[in-house]
């Protein structure tokens, strides 16, 4: 079984595209209006590549209270959107967070995990493809058999 993790922060104002804020290039609900559409759209994104090809999609995210909120945004969408679980981000770095998701999937049963953000809106079928791919060939590469 392949799966993608969806690592993501909730679409919650003034916790989103801080940056943006801070640069003065966006204010607050300007940049989680922004998020929420990056949200969307990968959502979008992967539910339709999940779907086509049997792959399970989790949700990484955090806060504890965004919750609510992601799945809010799930309701608005076009399509309905399969999620196979929604796991809680509860470690302190954003390494020990990633390593976490990848830990979670992999004792799944996941045998190929590709993460992706949740602001990454521009991330196409081709990209995920290309990387179940490479995943693919190097676990069939010499030393990793």
């Amino acid at each position: 079984m392949n799966c993608i993790v969806l690592f993501t922060k909730a679409p919650i104002r003034d916790q989103v595209k801080t940056r943006l804020v801070q640069s003065g290039s966006l204010n607050a609900e300007k940049a989680g209006q922004l998020y929420e559409a990056f949200l969307s759209d990968i959502l979008e994104t992967v539910g339709r590549y999940t779907t086509k090809n049997s792959i399970d999609l989790v949700v990484s995210y955090t806060p504890r209270e965004g919750l609510s909120k992601i799945k809010g945004l799930l309701r608005k969408l076009e399509a309905p959107v399969k999620i196979s679980r929604f796991d809680l981000q509860e470690e302190t770095t954003f390494d020990q967070r990633m390593d976490d998701a990848f830990a979670r999937a992999f004792s799944s049963g996941c045998e190929a995990v590709v993460v992706i953000g949740g602001d990454s809106p521009t991330i196409g079928e081709k990209h995920l493809d290309e990387a179940f791919r490479l995943l693919s060939d190097s676990s069939r590469s010499p030393g990793n058999a």
